[in-house]
């Protein structure tokens, strides 16, 4: 089963980021370095369902490196956990210009997710240490720089938000690529408890 999340955890990513530059590509007048991932999910957007499901794949990698990481990463669990359920509900929870409360509803779920993503890389121990703070301290960076950002004229949200979200998901793919099978090391033990009992 932990094999199955890691490879779930490393093939969800670049899925979605072709899911994402495919609906940016069909939607007329969408300029990615502007424009967020949420407003190709806008009602009667063209590819609307194709990010929706985008999104749903970035949840299953939350939740899939979240299941598949040592018992002793509880925090980095919880983390990846409330990232992903909460990348559920801004897939279900479009932005909507018609709807104010449903569009606070959307900013709300995302932005629980990306701090969960932010928040991940910090709190995973172990042996993946310094690529987990260089990582997490690029997206804290990012994270900071917003306010600034806002109170001038910056207007490539889009790019940023894209930076940030690459950052995360590569952290994540190189997590789960790198990380010791759970199910090998079970075999390993069993086999060398079966060794020393002959």
């Amino acid at each position: 089963m932990n094999r199955v999340c890691r490879a779930m955890a490393m093939a969800s990513p670049p899925i979605a980021a072709v899911i994402v530059l495919f609906a940016g590509a069909i939607t007329p007048g969408y300029d990615p370095a502007s424009l967020t991932i949420s407003r190709l999910a806008i009602p009667g957007k063209p590819a609307a369902l194709a990010v929706d499901l985008a999104m749903l794949l970035v949840a299953l990698t939350c939740l899939s490196l979240a299941f598949a990481l040592v018992p002793g990463a509880r925090l980095c669990r919880a983390a990846l956990s409330i990232s992903g359920v909460a990348f559920i509900a801004a897939a279900v929870i479009h932005l909507d210009p018609a709807s104010p409360d449903t569009s606070s509803l959307h900013r709300i779920a995302s932005g629980a997710a990306v701090l969960g993503l932010c928040a991940a890389p910090f709190l995973l121990p172990g042996g993946y240490r310094r690529i987990s703070l260089t990582a997490g301290a690029a997206e804290a960076a990012l994270l900071l720089s917003a306010p600034m950002l806002n109170a001038t004229s910056f207007n490539a949200w889009g790019a940023w938000q894209r930076v940030l979200l690459a950052l995360a998901l590569s952290w994540m793919v190189v997590i789960a690529a790198t990380m010791p099978s759970v199910d090998d090391t079970a075999r390993a033990s069993a086999a060398t408890a079966r060794s020393s009992g002959s």
